[in-house]
């Protein structure tokens, strides 16, 4: 077979197995790469640029080519912008006549419904193979239209029960909905006029349509891309080289795949920026496979001289070579936002032909990656919903009146009017007004548990994703006597803030406070409501308190770096404000920064609310 993909398929020679040639390897590997670093991150800002543009150009639209019976639409959402800004990735959903082509990923359905409503109802659906954005929403246009889903074994079996998605991955596509009453059908030879080919190689049980007589080819991910390099843990390379040895004999015209730009020698289909560029299809699976073939000659090249796994991935990647520097970032940014699910390691690995000896890289790294994969989009969601006007806005009300009934009761002193709140409650103490202080702690009781019950309930209902409800049934729900009891302990925390000037010690005890307080708000604050469920979560928390405690400081963490930056920013008001305030502590530019001054302080109880809400509804993870 002639090249024609214009790298040398010559196999590069390894090092010798000593540490002095290995420490040269890695010297020359590495000068390259900083060499080219700038470059390739200069180019990859063009690309991005160019990638946005595309993405915005054809989020949520449609066109049809071949006289209406080919259909390519491209879903959108904001979400999105992310792959698309960084790798490029946009993901459509395909119809060949009354045949609905892997519909798309859940978390986009809104697109494609608006769009099937405005056309002719399918007939079936079909999946090339089980990946979300491939079957995320084909159970739920099967039920909706009342149409069989058609796919092979291993795809009806994700669709039957769908793969729980890591964090990053269900954030960006949604979780497919388990198909319960869904027609699923194993797909034949055919199926509305289209041949079905095997296609293992990406995944087991994927499969290609092919539209004969026009020369259409659907092939999900049986392409991607001439020189692709970071798969999936689940790719098979050897089986995707025999694969496209089949489809390199197919008369192909068109190439339709899942993610980008229909690729076609057909002068029917007219050239479209970012939707439809001119190609040989044919041309593109044969350079897919020498690169693919040639690389497997490396890698055993390397099994046979005993290199180890990370000589060999670098010596695929040589940075002289255009396709190492060409795909780096996308490559290793798929790496590090998937920890690893997506990398060059598995390139190597399904190559090999003993993949048990390729062991994955970064272990430790991996494992912190796959912790804040799973549960960073869900802390970034919480994060914004704490920052919901009317969360921040009760919540800081509530400080506010809290703080001036303390005043009220311990007016200030000639003697120190500067510190009036600071010293309020020591005053009250140091007079033996016991039953003024008492009335304090009474009153913000009663205040938090049906106020404060109130927005906290709001805020959970937000957090478990349930529909909101009016302020009145709010307000109902917390008129019950058990939120006087997680009322009086954040009572004391406040206490405990406010005599923390002279008495510093009392906040020792305040965080094990606030935590028992935070739980039994949120269980008293969702259905059942009572006591001794709240209760019987917190003994269930003292039962195996390490996983609870390990999340708690995870989103801790992300509690510190949210509202560092609120105050941050509020920092920065305080400095702009300085100038037409006459000064840095004037009473002038103290009124001017009051506003957010309050919004931060409220933003954070609100945030600590949403982070320990959130922790008692999963609270039984392990």
């Amino acid at each position: 077979m002639p090249s024609t993909s214009g790298f040398s398929q010559a196999i590069p020679v390894f090092p010798a197995r000593s540490r002095q040639a290995r420490i040269r390897f890695w010297l020359v590997y590495w000068f390259w790469f900083f060499v080219l670093l700038p470059w390739m991150l200069l180019r990859q800002l063009g690309i991005s640029a160019v990638d946005l543009w595309f993405a915005f150009r054809t989020s949520g639209r449609t066109w049809n080519f071949l006289n209406g019976r080919l259909r390519v639409g491209f879903v959108g959402c904001g979400e999105l912008l992310i792959t698309a800004g960084m790798f490029g990735e946009r993901f459509t959903w395909l119809r060949w006549e009354g045949i609905l082509i892997d519909p798309g990923p859940a978390g986009m359905r809104h697109t494609v419904q608006g769009h099937l409503q405005e056309q002719e109802p399918p007939v079936a659906v079909v999946c090339t193979h089980w990946h979300e954005e491939h079957l995320g929403n084909a159970a739920f246009f099967a039920d909706h239209y009342g149409i069989p889903v058609f796919a092979a074994p291993t795809t009806l079996a994700a669709l039957r029960t769908p793969p729980i998605l890591p964090g990053g991955r269900h954030f960006l596509m949604g979780q497919a909905a388990q198909a319960v009453t869904t027609d699923l059908r194993r797909i034949g030879t055919t199926v509305g006029g289209l041949e079905v080919i095997p296609a293992d190689g990406h995944c087991l049980d994927h499969l290609v349509l092919f539209a004969r007589e026009d020369g259409v080819l659907f092939a999900g991910d049986a392409f991607l891309d001439e020189i692709f390099t970071s798969p999936n843990a689940d790719t098979d390379h050897r089986a995707w080289i025999s694969t496209l040895e089949r489809l390199r004999e197919l008369p192909i015209r068109t190439l339709v795949g899942a993610h980008g730009a229909i690729i076609t020698c057909d002068p029917r289909l007219p050239r479209i920026a970012g939707v439809v560029r001119t190609g040989d299809p044919v041309v593109m699976i044969a350079r897919k496979l020498e690169f693919l073939c040639w690389a497997m000659a490396v890698v055993h090249a390397g099994e046979i001289s005993g290199q180890p796994a990370s000589i060999m991935e670098a010596t695929l990647f040589p940075w002289q070579k255009t396709w190492s520097w060409r795909t780096w970032f996308h490559d290793e940014g798929f790496r590090l936002l998937t920890c690893g699910e997506f990398s060059r390691t598995h390139l190597v690995r399904s190559l090999a032909k003993h993949p048990e000896n390729i062991p994955g890289r970064f272990p430790a790294f991996l494992r912190l990656g796959r912790v804040l994969a799973d549960l960073g989009p869900e802390l970034l969601r919480i994060h914004l919903l704490a920052a919901r006007p009317e969360s921040v806005l009760v919540i800081a009300g509530s400080i506010v009146a809290s703080a001036a009934l303390l005043l009220m009761v311990a007016p200030p002193t000639p003697q120190d009017p500067g510190m009036a709140l600071a010293s309020a409650a020591v005053r009250l103490i140091d007079a033996g007004a016991w039953g003024r202080l008492l009335l304090v702690l009474a009153a913000w009781t009663w205040w938090w548990a049906v106020i404060g019950g109130a927005i906290t309930r709001r805020m959970a209902l937000a957090v478990h994703g349930d529909a909101r409800e009016s302020w009145a049934t709010s307000l109902h729900w917390c008129l019950r006597p058990f939120l006087f009891l997680p009322s009086a302990l954040a009572s004391l925390c406040l206490l405990a803030v406010a005599l923390a000037p002279t008495y510093p010690w009392w906040l020792i005890a305040m965080p094990p406070v606030w935590l028992v307080a935070g739980i039994l708000y949120a269980g008293l604050c969702l259905p059942p409501g009572d006591l001794v469920s709240a209760g019987r979560a917190l003994r269930g928390i003292a039962r195996r308190p390490l996983p609870f405690l390990r999340r708690q400081a995870l989103f801790l963490l992300g509690f510190l770096i949210s509202t560092g930056v609120v105050y941050l920013l509020a920092g920065l008001w305080w400095a702009v404000m300085a100038i037409p305030g006459g000064g840095w502590f004037t009473s002038t530019t103290g009124w001017l920064c009051l506003p957010g001054m309050i919004f931060a302080l409220g933003y954070t109880t609100a945030n600590l609310k949403s982070l320990q809400i959130w922790l008692y509804l999963h609270r039984d993870r392990p």
